[in-house]
C-alpha cells in the first residue's frame, strides 16, 4: 500500500485532484503498467493511451495487450500509430526525436477528445 500512498499524494501534490480523468500513456511495460493498476486501485479515474510507433514488429501486439489490461481496468482505451522512421526519415529527424514529437500530438489530441484541453504530465522512466 506504500505505493499507492505515495502516489495518492504526489497526485495531490502536483496540483491533480482526486475527479480529474487521467490520461495514462501506457506503453506495455511494467512501468506504465504498474501506473495504470496503482491508480486504478487508489480510485483515481482513467484513460488507456497506447501509441505505437511502428518501430518493432511486436509493436502492434503490444498495442492488443495494453487494450486488453484497459478492459480487465474497466476503463476507455485509444489507440494512434503513425511509421516514425519513416517520418523521421523525410524530416532528416532522428527517430527518438520524431517518436516523441508524434506521441506527444497523439497524447494531446486524445486528451482533448476525451474533454481535457489541459494537460500535465507525470513522467515515467519506461
Amino acid at each position: 500500500m506504500a505505493i499507492e500512498n505515495d502516489l495518492y499524494t504526489n497526485l495531490i501534490e502536483a496540483g491533480f485532484s482526486p475527479t480529474d480523468l487521467l490520461l495514462v500513456g501506457v506503453s506495455g511495460g511494467p512501468d506504465s503498467l504498474v501506473l495504470a493498476y496503482a491508480l486504478k486501485s487508489i480510485g483515481w479515474k482513467i484513460v488507456l493511451a497506447y501509441f505505437d510507433h511502428r518501430i518493432r514488429p511486436e509493436s502492434a501486439r503490444d498495442g492488443e495487450f495494453v487494450k486488453q489490461i484497459a478492459q480487465e481496468l474497466n476503463t476507455d482505451f485509444f489507440q494512434g500509430a503513425e511509421p516514425i522512421p519513416q517520418m523521421a526519415k523525410a524530416k532528416n529527424y532522428s527517430i527518438e526525436k520524431m517518436a516523441r514529437e508524434r506521441r506527444y500530438h497523439f497524447l494531446f489530441r486524445t486528451a482533448e477528445q476525451i474533454g481535457q484541453g489541459s494537460m500535465r504530465g507525470l513522467k515515467g522512466q519506461e
